[in-house]
């Protein structure tokens, strides 16, 4: 009875902990799964002067990144991403975001994304990491594909504020890209694959509805659509025409239960 009662506590503490930590910037962790040592900037900004294989950047307070990876070896080329983000699907919280850099099919170097995980408070590194503390920006600049945007803010944000400000911070996926994107998505035969696919492309680009219905259109399953559309709402660049999406589900409990979602948003 005792064990029951510790374990218990220990979930209650931990649920807690869970609602009601909400980290004020993220972390972005960097690695190679090849020995060659290499340099990370971060908006154009050198964070390592010393080559590594194993870089992790904290206290990072903006949506996205522009990452560039100089190698130490000279011979290979530079890797550029203009989207790296230490934000979750759900669009406001910050995260532990790892990236892996590797080799594809044709022998070139990719910075690909490899997992995210919630923020603890006095997290040890391992001793073979090398950690920048990077100066938390000014909240009132916005980095655009590397253009510094001021925003005149004269109160604090609160987290719901917050959240509604940077729905629109990530470039717009294309319509040539968009298809690509629903081809990769297809060529899953597994549905929790394609949900893992479609997650990924919200968390560096911003959609409208009726992309985001077509990408949804995509999974078999209902839970998994409903997990997308919501995980997708903070990344839509039409929020107001979010409701069309209800029409995608064909059970009425599920389009009550996402009318829900939608009307507490509003």
């Amino acid at each position: 009875m005792k064990k029951s009662h510790f374990l218990y506590f220990i979930l209650v503490s931990f649920t807690a902990f869970a609602q009601q930590y909400y980290p004020a910037s993220g972390n972005l962790n960097i690695f190679s799964d090849n020995p060659e040592r290499f340099y990370v900037y971060l908006n154009g900004e050198l964070q390592n002067s010393e080559s590594k294989t194993n870089v992790r950047i904290e206290n990072l307070n903006q949506r996205y990144y522009n990452v560039r990876i100089v190698f130490e070896n000279k011979s290979l080329k530079d890797i550029i991403n203009k989207h790296v983000s230490v934000i979750a699907n759900d669009g406001a919280t910050f995260e532990e975001s790892t990236y892996k850099i590797k080799v594809d099919k044709n022998k070139k170097m990719k910075l690909i994304y490899f997992s995210s995980a919630p923020i603890f408070p006095n997290y040890v590194p391992a001793s073979d990491v090398f950690v920048i503390h990077e100066q938390p920006s000014n909240p009132n600049i916005i980095i655009n594909n590397g253009i510094n945007i001021n925003i005149n803010n004269s109160k604090p944000e609160s987290r719901d504020n917050h959240k509604k400000s940077i729905e629109k911070r990530c470039p717009e996926l294309n319509s040539k890209d968009f298809e690509i994107a629903i081809t990769t998505i297809k060529k899953e035969s597994f549905d929790d694959q394609k949900l893992s696919i479609a997650q990924n492309i919200i968390l560096n680009n911003c959609l409208r509805t009726d992309q985001i219905a077509q990408i949804a259109k995509t999974l078999s399953f209902s839970q998994n659509q409903m997990k997308f559309v919501k995980s997708a709402y903070t990344s839509c660049t039409d929020p107001k025409n979010y409701y069309l999406i209800k029409d995608i589900f064909s059970f009425a409990v599920d389009q009550q239960y996402f009318m829900n979602f939608i009307n507490s948003k509003n």
